[in-house]
């Protein structure tokens, strides 16, 4: 009898240690792992949801979904036996992941409902035989008090086209949904600005993109291209162009001028880039080069200490000034 009341008085006193262990941890600021995980996943929520609903939320975090197995890499180090802050902070993050990639699908989803209902303006053949539906996304009305005006386009990375005309001053088509697209316009000299940022930033895309622009043939042109590492196509034969300076990295650059301006002058100023320019054979064209240790090819052009000229330079009515600079590209002039 006496034995089992020593028993028994032993396992209630294991039972209140055991209580009284457990609340001093509570109690002396200690924090589990898995309520830190779901405290900050939720907060995390709570935070986006609270930004949509004022209107204050404007980024697509689709680009986020590719990175989904993070998720599963930081879950599993947070469940290895690992000094305590390091298995909280692992957690915390594991929790904010999760609700970042929750938050992605969820304004993939909207985006994805508010661009389906854009009509689709034409298809375009790729190179493997498959179509691309291309949707209006911007388009700036033409006016004809705007006699010269000045493109500036930041392109960021993706696929760029120019190419075709419009009725409008500049429309801009895509095939998938580009998110906060803004242009900015202001006077300048008499002259109107456009500045287009088509930059990551803006034009955040999961899987890459490709946007066309289209513009007036009306006024006189001047541009200012900022091409980042893009594949960046312009057949700009249909437009009068004054000026035109385009900055590159590692991008893929091709150039179609035309003969509509008695002068144009073209500036070039790449990084690591493979850049082709053709020039209508009806216009005198000089070109000088600073390429380091690019690859230079032009073709149909003679050559004197001042750089390449075509043999109709002095006698054309029509004048291109071409520069190109480089650090380690590759420069394909020729004729058509």
């Amino acid at each position: 009898m006496a034995q089992e009341t020593n028993d028994k008085d032993r396992f209630k006193n294991s039972v209140n240690d055991e209580i009284e262990r457990k609340m001093r941890e509570h109690f002396s600021g200690k924090v589990r792992s898995s309520s830190i995980f779901w405290g900050l996943f939720f907060i995390s929520l709570g935070i986006f949801f609270l930004l949509h609903q004022f209107g204050m939320w404007n980024y697509n975090l689709s680009i986020i979904q590719d990175f989904w197995p993070l998720l599963l890499v930081l879950w599993g180090l947070s469940i290895l036996k690992i000094p305590g802050l390091a298995k909280k902070f692992l957690s915390g993050l594991a929790g904010i992941f999760l609700a970042l990639l929750i938050i992605s699908f969820v304004t993939y989803h909207w985006n994805w409902n508010i661009h389906k209902n854009i009509s689709v303006i034409f298809d375009d053949e790729n190179d493997n035989g498959k179509f691309t539906k291309y949707e209006k996304v911007l388009s700036e009305p033409f006016d004809s008090v705007n006699k010269a005006v000045c493109l500036n386009l930041d392109a960021g990375a993706g696929s760029f086209d120019i190419k075709d005309t419009s009725a409008e001053l500049i429309d801009v088509y895509s095939y998938k949904n580009l998110g906060e697209l803004g242009l900015n316009k202001n006077i300048d000299n008499g002259e109107l600005n456009l500045h287009l940022d088509m930059s990551l930033s803006k034009f955040w895309k999961k899987n890459g993109g490709k946007a066309e622009i289209r513009l007036s043939t009306i006024p006189v042109w001047d541009m200012n291209l900022k091409v980042g590492a893009s594949n960046f196509e312009c057949d700009l034969s249909k437009y009068k162009l004054r000026s035109i300076n385009v900055e590159g990295g590692a991008a893929s650059i091709d150039l179609k001028l035309g003969s509509l301006s008695d002068t144009t002058w073209i500036n070039v100023d790449v990084g690591a880039a493979s850049v082709d320019i053709r020039i209508p054979s009806n216009v005198g064209c000089q070109i000088k080069s600073n390429t380091g240790l690019s690859s230079v090819d032009i073709s149909g052009f003679n050559k004197n200490e001042e750089g390449y000229y075509t043999e109709n330079f002095t006698s054309s009515g029509k004048k291109i000034f071409l520069t190109l600079k480089g650090g380690v590209s590759s420069f394909n002039v020729s004729r058509y």
